[in-house]
Parts: structure tokens; sequence; C-alpha cells
């Protein structure tokens, strides 16, 4: 399978290689070396398709990121070393206020995580309540799949014919539209 994708991947560079070309060159105009770098990035791209696969279809996404990252990396490397007088009380001041800032996001992104966390757990116990056995197990598959569900997908893994999850799944989700958030705040 990843052979496949490799040979559609060379096809893709090939016939649109002028193009390519001339976004690299956009992308690191500095750079006397961009063909260099798009060719460092086209092996690179190959070789991951060859070892992992590619589910997209769309290519040129896939290789102006690629393009991308390898201008960031460039200008990363080009930054000067900086150094700072540890005395000076002005750099302190901000180095302090960085180091506060930063434990002020990581606490507010736990709480995020734990309110998440909550109201996921608070959903559940509102499905068990006002679903049966089967609609819970449905919107659970629906739910916390790892990719996008669709319900044509939801059907062959459950069994159950499309237009009856279809049905099942809406009026699951109208019901907690309607009264989740009710209920939610009964539970605080």
């Amino acid at each position: 399978m990843n052979e496949d994708k490799v040979k559609e991947f060379d096809k893709y560079f090939n016939v649109n290689y002028i193009k390519i070309k001339r976004s690299a060159k956009t992308l690191m105009k500095h750079s006397e070396d961009y063909e260099d770098v798009l060719h460092n990035v086209f092996l690179t791209i190959r070789d991951r398709i060859s070892r992992k696969g590619f589910e997209g279809t769309k290519y040129g996404g896939y290789i102006y990121i690629s393009l991308m990252n390898e201008f960031k990396l460039a200008k990363n490397k080009e930054k000067k070393n900086i150094t700072l007088d540890i005395d000076d009380e002005v750099i302190m001041n901000i180095a302090e206020w960085c180091i506060l800032e930063d434990e002020n996001n990581y606490n507010a992104h736990l709480n995020y995580v734990e309110e998440n966390e909550y109201i996921t757990k608070v959903l559940f116990e509102f499905i068990n309540k006002n679903f049966n056995e089967k609609e819970s197990f449905i919107f659970r598959t629906y739910y916390l799949s790892k990719d996008k569900m669709t319900y044509k997908r939801l059907a062959d893994i459950t069994k159950y014919e499309y237009s009856t999850l279809q049905q099942m799944i809406k009026e699951i989700k109208k019901k907690i539209r309607l009264e989740f958030i009710f209920y939610l705040n009964q539970k605080q």
C-alpha cells in the first residue's frame, strides 16, 4: 500500500515541480540553497510515506508545511546567542514575570483539563440516566472514537442500521442540547 502512495507522491511532485520550486524560492528568499532544502524535504516526505504511509490526498499542503518547517528551522539556526546580565534588575523582573506567567498558564491548563474531565463525567451520567443501554452504547462509541466517526462507520462497527443510528444520535444530541446545561448546573 505504501509503495502506491510513494509512486503517487513522486508523480505529484514531478508534475508540480515548477510550482513547488517557486514556493520554496519565495519562502526561502534569503537563502540561496532553497533547491537543496526542497530536495531534503522531498526525500524526507518520500521516506516518511514509504515507512508510515499517507492517509490524505493533498500532497501540496504536506509539502508546503514541510517547507515552512525547514524555513523556521533555518531561521532559528540563524539567531545569535544572546547573553544577559543576571545582575540587571530589569532582566530579573522580566525573567520572574515570564516564570510566573508560565506557571499561571500551566495552572489554567490544568483547570481546563479538570473541567473537561468533570463535564465529560457528568455528560456520561446524563446519558446513562436518560437513555437505555443500547443508546448509551451507541453514543459512547460515537463520542469516544479516536477519529471522526461517521454514521456509516458507526453502522459498520455496531451492526445497526444507518438510519436508526442517525436518528438515535440526532435525538441524543437534541436532548443534550436542550437539557444538559440544566443537569450540569444541578450537579454543581
